[in-house]
Formats: C-alpha cells, structure tokens, sequence
C-alpha cells in the first residue's frame, strides 16, 4: 500500500469502518507475520504475535502520525509483540521447538532434491538460528521486505549498523551451509 491511502484507511477506520480496518490488516498481516516469525521462531507464536500486533495497532491506532509510513510503525509493534512472547516463554520455562522447524534442520541436503518450499523452509530454520540481533535483522531484511533505512527506525539503530549486521548474517548462514540453496 501507499501512503496515501494507508492514511485514508487509518482516518476511516478511526471513523468506526471496519472494512477500512480489514483491508489495512490484509495488506499487512504477511510482512508482520514474517517479522513475528523471524523473532519466534515457530508458525503457532508468529501467529499469536501477529494477531497481537493488529490488536495492539487498534487500540493504538490515533496515536499514530498518518503523515508517516504505516509499515515502519506496524513492524515496530510486530517486533515488540514478537519479544515480549519469546520472553514470556522464556520465563515461564514454555519454550517449545517447532516439530516442523527441527524436520527441516535435519534433513540431508547432499543427494537429495528438494522442492522450493522445502529448500526455503530450511533456509529460514538457518535464520532462526542466527543470534537474536542478526535474526531480527534478517528477518525484517528478507521475510518483511523492509529497506535497511525502515530497519533502523524499527530497531532504533543507525543505518549503517543495520547493513553490518546484515553482512554479519549473510556470513554466517554461508557458514552454517546456505551457499547450496543459491539459486532458491
């Protein structure tokens, strides 16, 4: 979505149109899910913290500066949501592997074909292993499509730490064997 039209959406929605709300969580709810999911590691928490990043933005909704971008914004409430949930789990001893994730991990590469999806599900299982500030970045970078500018205003760091850090992930996921999946 545009601008434009994210702030028309926001402005009708505060007015009470839920239509206006369904489409601004449609045109969003993959890239905030990416971003959960870069963060949680698993489909079922990404899920919980995507849904509660749309709670959160209604509630919140007035508060934000519709001469600004939405994207940003929502990616900042995705990646806190994200957190706050890992560290819940984290806490309360809960945190689980995803079985499908560990499926992924496992799997013989060599000698083997893999589909498009397998390879791509492997590839974001290397992610969710890289360091929490690596992923995060990654995630925003690769899953959420954001630029490296969005990035360092969702994680409130500069610019160029950001394209660092990218560097950093690139180097290790080629380390950790993803140079074999090049042409994914």
């Amino acid at each position: 979505m545009n601008e434009q039209s994210d702030s028309q959406l926001i402005k009708a929605a505060l007015k009470g149109s839920q239509e206006s709300f369904r489409r601004i969580v449609l045109s969003y709810q993959q890239i905030v899910y990416a971003a959960c999911y870069g963060i949680t590691k698993n489909s079922t928490d990404a899920q919980d913290a995507a849904q509660e990043t749309f709670i959160r933005f209604h509630k919140n909704m007035q508060q934000f500066d519709t001469s600004r971008p939405l994207k940003p914004w929502l990616l900042t409430i995705a990646m806190n949501c994200s957190r706050s949930l890992v560290k819940k789990a984290l806490i309360n001893n809960k945190l689980r592997e995803s079985a499908e994730l560990e499926e992924a991990c496992a799997k013989e590469m060599p000698g083997k074909e893999l589909s498009r999806q397998e390879k791509h599900q492997a590839i974001r299982e290397m992610v969710t292993q890289l360091p929490d500030s690596l992923r995060e970045i990654c995630s925003l970078f690769y899953l959420a499509q954001c630029t490296c500018k969005e990035i360092a205003g969702i994680l409130n760091t500069s610019e160029n730490s950001v394209k660092v850090g990218l560097h950093r992930a690139r180097k290790k996921l080629l380390e950790n064997g993803i140079g074999q999946w090049r042409s994914v």
